[in-house]
Formats: structure tokens, C-alpha cells, sequence
């Protein structure tokens, strides 16, 4: 499972990268539940390739635990708790 969702975030980033060549512009990138079956290593390795993003990223999780702190300094990170928006 871990595999197959390295693939399809390698797969979504490369079509960021074509996108940005031909239309010239960074899109907007969304990566929803991200951390779900990717382990530690295969992590870092996301993280590390999103921060060398230009683009506007936008990440949901479900446990910020595995995330947030490898990513703190790059964004905001926005909470949804019982239907309460907080930041």
C-alpha cells in the first residue's frame, strides 16, 4: 500500500512540474491525507521534495504528529476540531 501511494504522489508531483513548464505559472497543489501509508523514510522524502516547491501547497492529515513538525516554519497550519477552525 505504502508503494502504490509513493507512485501516485510521485505521479500528482511531476504533472505540478509539466503543469508549471507549460503554462508557466506554479498551480496550487493539493496532497489530501498525505501521510496515510507512507512510512518514515518515504516521509521525509515528500517533505523534503515539497519544500523545494515554489507552489502554494496544501496539505490535509489526519495526525499533523508525523508532518507538522518536519514542515514548521514553511506555512500555516490550520486545525479542524469538532467542527471548530482554529490556528
Amino acid at each position: 500500500q505504502g508503494q502504490t501511494r509513493a507512485i501516485a504522489l510521485s505521479l500528482k508531483l511531476a504533472a505540478v512540474h509539466s503543469i508549471a513548464a507549460v503554462t508557466g505559472e506554479p498551480p496550487v497543489v493539493l496532497l489530501d491525507d498525505v501521510e496515510s501509508e507512507l512510512d518514515s523514510g518515504r516521509r521525509e522524502a515528500l517533505v523534503r521534495m515539497i519544500r523545494t516547491l515554489k507552489n502554494q501547497v496544501i496539505l490535509t492529515t489526519t495526525d499533523s504528529s508525523t508532518l507538522a513538525p518536519q514542515l514548521s516554519g514553511g506555512g500555516e497550519e490550520i486545525r479542524i476540531e469538532g467542527g471548530r477552525v482554529s490556528r
